[in-house]
């Protein structure tokens, strides 16, 4: 939900619909380009991983989604905050690394109330691998759950909740070291493959390759690419999102704008943003130094109607967003507050409704007719895009 922050303006908003390549002037040609350019996009909900992907690169197919995926370009995993998210197999390593030295705490005493020590751990990696190879490179999750139970030692009842638990953090752990990841789709899934085969961290093969024992360096790496694909962006902004403690974050984003002159430093004035003056006390935000005359040669584009999945990276991706919204529509897209989000339609920069799963569309406020019917079309012909490229929507 939103945090206590400085507004932002609509004006933000619109600079982070051009960044995220939502608009025809800044959109994508391919598929993995979305993902690459956005650093990591979230996967939480298998089935509405393609309507974010398409809407970022539409001349694109949910066929070459799953082909991405199928051919181990793209992976599926939880590189920040425990959340799944996607990255391209060039990420997975060096991202881990960077982000997950070790186990955290939390971690730490799940695993000790479930049984779950380092060398049960190093036996689930090589059970996983074995069986992986078994299946011919790709297991779903419910056979590798089954191989962990019928190989390795647990007390705890079959079937239970408690070996379900057990099972899960097994492969929190697993991940975790990069020994498998997520990759090719199966049926409203994605299927276990070995992880040691994709790019390792410091090889010249990497998305970044990141010098053994230099984790901050991957650190800044990613608050750059964040700021890149996201901006405009706060320092709170890229510590939720990376999962880092605001210090860390600010250290990282603020080297970031220091190493890559293509980003700049913006006060946040009353009549917008401004290049950050020295000792400036004003809010402040990072972003492309050109995003704003892209912004403004494409206003009209980033002020049209878009529909977007649940959890899209336009609203999940930040602290802030209330650029986007208020408490009001925050509720709309979350009405539960059980972290289940609705699919969203934005107009002029604003969330103006949600479409939950039933189709049918709540508004924050009535509609005009004519906006009424523009978002039907919008809804009805992405819907058969998705259905025609054998993409998914919830």
């Amino acid at each position: 939900m939103v945090v206590a922050h400085v507004e932002l303006p609509v004006e933000v908003g619109l600079l982070r619909i051009c960044a995220q390549s939502l608009i025809p002037a800044t959109s994508c040609t391919h598929i993995d380009d979305v993902v690459s350019g956005l650093l990591a996009v979230q996967g939480q909900q298998v089935s509405a991983l393609p309507h974010a992907l398409l809407a970022r690169c539409p001349e694109a197919t949910g066929s070459d989604v799953a082909a991405l995926f199928n051919s181990q370009v793209l992976v599926r995993h939880r590189p920040m905050r425990g959340t799944v998210h996607i990255t391209t197999a060039q990420d997975f390593h060096w991202m881990r690394v960077a982000l997950k030295r070790d186990f955290s705490p939390t971690d730490r005493r799940n695993y000790d109330r479930l049984g779950i020590n380092v060398p049960l751990i190093d036996q689930a990696c090589t059970v996983a691998w074995e069986e992986i190879a078994n299946h011919g490179g790709q297991i779903p999750r419910a056979e590798l759950f089954d191989a962990w139970v019928r190989r390795l030692n647990t007390t705890h009842p079959a079937g239970s909740p408690q070996q379900r638990r057990w099972c899960t953090f097994l492969m929190y752990a697993t991940m975790h070291l990069g020994a498998i990841v997520e990759g090719p789709m199966g049926k409203n899934q994605h299927l276990f493959i070995d992880a040691r085969q994709l790019p390792a961290a410091d090889s010249p093969q990497s998305g970044f390759a990141l010098p053994p024992a230099r984790r901050d360096e991957g650190i800044v790496e990613i608050a750059r690419r964040y700021i890149l694909g996201h901006g405009p962006v706060t320092t709170g902004d890229f510590a939720w999102w990376a999962g880092l403690s605001k210090t860390t974050a600010t250290a990282a984003i603020t080297a970031a704008s220091e190493v890559d002159p293509s980003i700049g430093v913006f006060d946040m004035e009353p009549d917008g943003l401004r290049r950050a003056s020295p000792r400036s006390d004003r809010a402040q935000v990072y972003m492309r130094t050109d995003l704003r005359d892209v912004a403004s040669e494409h206003r009209e584009q980033a002020l049209g109607l878009l529909f977007l999945p649940s959890f899209d990276e336009i609203y999940v991706g930040y602290a802030n967003r209330t650029c986007l919204t208020d408490n009001a529509g925050d509720r709309l897209i979350c009405p539960a507050r059980n972290g289940m989000f609705k699919p969203l339609i934005i107009y002029r920069g604003r969330l103006v409704a949600v479409r939950p799963a039933d189709g049918r569309i709540r508004w924050l406020s009535t509609p005009s007719k004519k906006l009424e019917k523009r978002t039907d079309r919008v809804v009805e012909q992405t819907l058969h895009r998705l259905k025609a490229s054998s993409g998914h929507i919830r």
